[in-house]
């Protein structure tokens, strides 16, 4: 987020020269990045690059054993023995990896949990699983619309209203000029956005002119989830 923001470097600079307004103070930067195209060192300037020289390390993504692993660990500690058997926890892993978020495993036992109590249940069965993943799909979405600003909220929003009635690909031009009267902001800085929604895969971006910023504009969720939710955060306008 900071780097999407413009403020990654000047965080980075305040921390690693910390040292000189307060002597003896030291701090050590780490950075978490999920886009392996973004190169942060080519986004810095000189003046903080020479303190930070950062050094990659690759995590790859959870496999199906890591993730169970995880979800055993969070069922042993918080449940009684026999809540959740061997092949319920399957269909969560199973979940899980269709989402790509651990996240979702996690609040899919919290969810089925729930679902089995209000069934007056002490074992968690498919129909719990399958009504806890009706919500729980979307806690990816749901976090990170909660961290984008207002305009970026706007923009998201904007994207899937004019999606919903769209019968062939959305072009960034449209989304730009949708609306009355003149744009309020410059396209570089609407682009700016649309990047970072894309960064975010929250849409998907595809270059459709060589050379140019146009560029057709896919929507990753459905709609109707993503007008929803950005709903909830404020409503938007045009």
């Amino acid at each position: 987020m900071l780097h999407y923001n413009n403020l990654f470097g000047d965080v980075v600079n305040s921390l690693l020269r910390l040292h000189q307004d307060y002597p003896g103070a030291r701090a050590a930067v780490f950075a978490t990045v999920s886009d392996m195209n973004l190169d942060l060192a080519s986004d810095l300037s000189k003046w903080v690059i020479s303190p930070f020289r950062p050094s990659d390390i690759y995590f790859p993504p959870y496999d199906a054993d890591e993730i169970r692993g995880i979800l055993q660990d969070r069922i042993r500690i918080g449940l009684y023995p026999g809540v959740f058997s061997a092949p319920m926890l399957d269909r969560i892993v199973e979940r899980t990896m269709e989402s790509g978020d651990v996240r979702v495993g996690l609040d899919l036992v919290k969810r089925a949990v729930l679902n089995a109590e209000c069934a007056a249940r002490t074992e968690v069965l498919e129909e719990d699983i399958t009504k806890a993943y009706e919500q729980a799909k979307h806690i990816h979405l749901a976090c990170t619309i909660r961290a984008l600003s207002t305009d970026e909220r706007l923009l998201l929003q904007r994207i899937a209203e004019l999606s919903q009635g769209e019968t062939g690909p959305l072009v960034s031009g449209t989304i730009y000029t949708d609306g009355e009267g003149k744009p309020k902001v410059s396209y570089t800085a609407f682009f700016k956005r649309l990047q970072k929604l894309d960064a975010l895969r929250l849409v998907d971006l595809i270059r459709v002119q060589a050379g140019g910023r146009t560029s057709e504009v896919v929507l990753r969720y459905e709609p109707e989830k993503v007008v929803q939710i950005c709903g909830k955060r404020g409503t938007a306008g045009a």
